[in-house]
């Protein structure tokens, strides 16, 4: 995880230098507006660090390193969190201190609540969009989604007003926020296998290059299971191996999945055939493996 953020950190160095610069200019004004959209501003952040990473194809790259896809997506959020907490802090600060030389400047404890439940409620949004859809294609969806952030930002200016009010704000945009959080933290094996059409052979041979493994496409071999819906003996020692690697099959108990097989090419230090398969759910790949298939043969995840 430290070291996702350190990417994202050197990626975006002068993206953070300006945000850093924007919130403190706007941090110091005696406006509400200005104020709360210094804080919400943070929750944007992830966009740049995403749209920087997908043209210069560090998704691809990313499938190679020993990263689950939970703990991609993870960072994505670490990240929107820290830049958002950082905004409602100098707000705070540079409010409260400018309050004691005149009365123009102040801001309540509530108002950084409520605004930074704005915040997370745009991450919440935007974070599962852009990584289902690309940057590109979500980006039109996100301007909206900013609009109206912006736009409740004058409300928030009349609500923090009295505290009881404030406080059923910030549940009624935390709450949802959370359930968004929870849906894409369910979700998030399949976030890669996104980007591929793995309902086709060339794509399901794309996702394994992209994972470093060269698979005979004339060799495939489709079967259709059923997941069991009680894990224990060789199957909990399946998905043991599967959530090593960012999957869970138990999300899918009961359900009907295709195994796809493929002979692999590439594999080094063996004479024995090597097979990698895919499980696929509805054009989302939601497990898999290496393996031989001799007596004495192994297996391992995808990576």
């Amino acid at each position: 995880m430290k070291a996702l953020l350190l990417k994202d950190y050197y990626t975006l160095g002068k993206s953070l230098r300006s945000l850093a610069l924007i919130v403190l200019l706007w941090s110091v004004i005696p406006m509400a507006f200005l104020n709360v959209f210094a804080m919400i501003y943070g929750s944007m952040i992830p966009y740049s660090a995403m749209a920087y990473d997908q043209q210069s194809r560090w998704n691809t790259f990313a499938r190679m390193l020993p990263y689950r896809e939970k703990d991609i997506v993870l960072s994505r959020y670490v990240l929107g969190w820290l830049c958002t907490a950082v905004g409602g802090a100098a707000v705070l600060v540079f409010q409260n201190v400018l309050s004691l030389f005149s009365p123009r400047f102040g801001c309540s404890p509530w108002t950084v609540l409520a605004a930074s439940c704005v915040g997370l409620l745009l991450l919440d949004i935007n974070v599962p969009l852009m990584l289902r859809y690309g940057t590109e294609k979500a980006r039109w969806v996100s301007k909206l989604v900013i609009i109206l952030a912006c736009a409740s930002t004058g409300a928030l200016g009349a609500l923090v007003n009295d505290a009881k009010t404030a406080a059923a704000a910030v549940l009624s945009l935390a709450l949802p926020g959370l359930l968004a959080l929870t849906v894409i933290w369910r979700s998030n094996d399949g976030v890669l296998s996104a980007h591929y059409n793995v309902t086709t052979t060339d794509g399901r041979i794309a996702y394994l290059q992209a994972l470093g493994w060269e698979a005979d496409p004339a060799t495939e071999t489709t079967q259709e299971i059923v997941i069991p819906r009680v894990f224990n003996g060789v199957f909990g020692d399946y998905n043991a191996l599967q959530k090593q690697q960012g999957f869970d099959l138990s999300t899918y108990a009961g359900e009907t999945c295709t195994a796809y097989t493929y002979r692999v090419t590439d594999y080094e230090g063996t004479t024995d055939t090597v097979l990698a398969q895919l499980f696929v759910y509805r054009n989302r790949v939601i497990g898999g493996d290496i393996h031989a298939t001799a007596m004495d043969g192994f297996m391992h995840g995808l990576r």
